[in-house]
């Protein structure tokens, strides 16, 4: 190509330094990588991009999921990614999936939008937060070019959940400290009970007097009345005064509630039942088991302990109806719905059903000291999953344990089965009546309690 006048080639020369610096600023950005990092200071969870810093809401799709508590944001943070050494990289590093972008926002309050999905995404709500009744907050997403940083990106103290020591909540600024004030307590409950083997917690709403009455006409009638079985109902708090007086003079007559002040929700079960655990341990540390249960579930108090006492593993125990690795719920239609937000690995790791397990004295403790190092999660049954899994406690599936409503007969009621969940207060009645009609057989102790391999999901 002949270049013939002056204005041509000053122009080819000028494009060439453009095209020279576009050059030498892409390498810019991947060397000073390095300078790309998130942190928390205070309530403000930010990332620093050179000298500009942004108000993070979501890192998507690591392999490690945070949640700061004191600021309700969910974080997630990625692996350190090598910086890429050619233009060619580059472009192609761009044109990957979006599994590897970052949405940045800039906030102008700090806190949590009014979004339902932060809820479902294992973001609790507790007692104090009206971000239900919330108007939205301004979110404006900042311009940046999101997945180039995604390609070099690297955290300061980017610490995965397994290289994380043990030694409390500064290793693990995503897990909650399971310290919620107890509004109602029976401090002296165990005390009465010598040689206890079970301790069972029910979870129940404040709502729920008629399934706790149930409960206290059937199979709790066994309980707190002989010395081998404790039953106690574990509430959180609504703000409701009425309700909250009658909850206050229904424990004064049944002295068989505990009750915590956090907001009672089924994205708070996690809550809940670890709340519960330490009560035991507080408490009641002279059962030998601790059984979560709900309100729904029969329970054959009848031959629980003795299956207990003469078959369970003493240590490292966790038993009910339990299944091998399952899918997370991707369906934002379904109750259980997991956003990759909130997990982003394929699968859970093996569980027990959250209608009824049971604990060794044990492995409760163990459970609870994990726990502190474990990202909060908002399904209660894979929380305790994941804080098994790091304890290299396999769950066990024992015969009897059903997570959902097994047809009813009477003598396979009183003799075999241990767990049946999905039973109203008025079915429930009628089915311990009419299961003490069939003969009660003089069992072996030692052959009630029966592990089976973990049935699929």
């Amino acid at each position: 190509m002949i270049i013939k006048s002056s204005w041509a080639k000053g122009f080819f020369v000028v494009l060439l330094i453009l095209l020279l610096f576009l050059t030498i600023i892409s390498y810019t950005l991947v060397a000073n990588s390095s300078k790309i990092y998130t942190k928390i200071v205070g309530k403000d969870v930010m990332l620093s991009v050179g000298k500009e810093m942004f108000n993070v809401l979501f890192i998507q799709n690591s392999t490690e999921i945070l949640k700061d508590d004191t600021t309700g944001f969910i974080v997630e943070r990625l692996e350190p990614i090598k910086p890429l050494n050619t233009s060619k990289e580059l472009s192609n590093t761009l044109n990957t999936s979006k599994e590897r972008e970052i949405t940045l926002f800039e906030t102008q309050k700090s806190k949590v939008a009014d979004d339902t999905s932060l809820v479902s995404d294992g973001n609790p709500i507790k007692m104090g937060d009206n971000r239900q009744n919330d108007t939205k907050t301004d979110v404006k997403p900042k311009t940046v070019v999101a997945n180039m940083i995604s390609t070099a990106i690297s955290y300061k103290n980017s610490t995965t959940l397994s290289q994380r020591n043990d030694s409390g909540h500064e290793g693990c600024r995503s897990c909650f400290k399971n310290n919620f004030a107890l509004i109602i307590n029976e401090e002296s409950f165990c005390r009465r009970l010598k040689n206890l083997t079970v301790l069972i917690l029910i979870s129940t709403g404040p709502d729920g007097a008629q399934g706790r009455t149930a409960v206290r006409e059937t199979w709790g009638t066994l309980c707190n009345v002989e010395n081998s079985i404790a039953c106690l109902f574990v509430l959180g708090k609504r703000d409701d005064v009425n309700l909250h007086k009658s909850i206050k003079e229904e424990s004064e007559k049944y002295n068989d509630i505990i009750q915590f002040d956090f907001k009672d929700s089924y994205s708070n079960l996690t809550y809940k039942t670890m709340s519960a655990l330490r009560w035991a341990t507080e408490f009641c540390p002279e059962a030998q088991y601790v059984m979560k249960t709900d309100t729904d579930v029969y329970v054959n108090t009848e031959i629980l302990s003795k299956m207990l006492s003469h078959g369970a593993p003493r240590t490292n125990f966790l038993g009910g109806n339990c299944w091998t690795e399952s899918n997370p719920q991707r369906s934002r239609n379904s109750k259980w719905y997991v956003s990759f937000k909130s997990y982003s690995r394929q699968k859970f790791p093996p569980m027990c059903s959250g209608t009824g397990y049971i604990l060794s004295k044990d492995t409760v403790v163990k459970l609870l000291q994990k726990s502190r190092n474990i990202p909060f999660f908002h399904l209660e049954d894979v929380y305790v999953a994941l804080c098994m899994q790091k304890l290299n406690i396999k769950p066990m599936y024992v015969r009897g344990f059903y997570h959902m409503k097994t047809p009813f007969e009477s003598c396979k009621y009183r003799n075999e089965v241990i767990t049946s969940h999905g039973i109203d207060p008025f079915s429930l009645r009628r089915h311990w009546d009419d299961s003490r009609k069939c003969p009660l057989q003089n069992q072996d102790p030692e052959k009630l309690f029966v592990p089976l391999p973990l049935h699929l999901p």
